[in-house]
């Protein structure tokens, strides 16, 4: 770890702060700076996480499947209907499509599209 640079000034000699770490990396990170003005969140912040397929999500509301298919739905009627006699069907074949905005894959009905909170994930 480098020491930090000590300043001479009228006051006396004194340490330079560190700059903030967190700052920083995001200054430095062009696609996590166009995510976050785009409203998503870096998928590595997400609160929520599978430790069987390494999904990460947000959302009060968002379930993800922890059986056979290991997708996330954007709530508990999506992930109710995608389970039909203890297995996993297709969403795309039940009319669910990709909600728009998340930094996730997420499956749901369009007209939920617009429940959606700008920067739940």
């Amino acid at each position: 770890m480098r020491a930090p640079e000590r300043v001479r000034s009228s006051l006396g000699t004194r340490s330079t702060p560190k700059p903030n770490s967190a700052v920083s990396a995001r200054q430095n990170n062009p696609a996590r700076m166009l995510r976050e003005r785009a409203g998503q969140r870096d998928p590595a912040s997400l609160p929520n996480s599978c430790s069987r397929c390494g999904a990460r999500w947000a959302g009060t509301v968002t379930a993800h499947c922890a059986g056979d298919c290991h997708r996330t739905f954007s709530g508990v009627g999506p992930f109710d209907e995608h389970r039909r006699d203890g297995k996993c069907l297709d969403p795309a074949t039940l009319g669910m499509t990709l909600m728009p905005g998340r930094a996730y894959e997420c499956w749901g009905r369009p007209s939920e599209s617009n429940q959606h909170t700008p920067g739940e994930g």
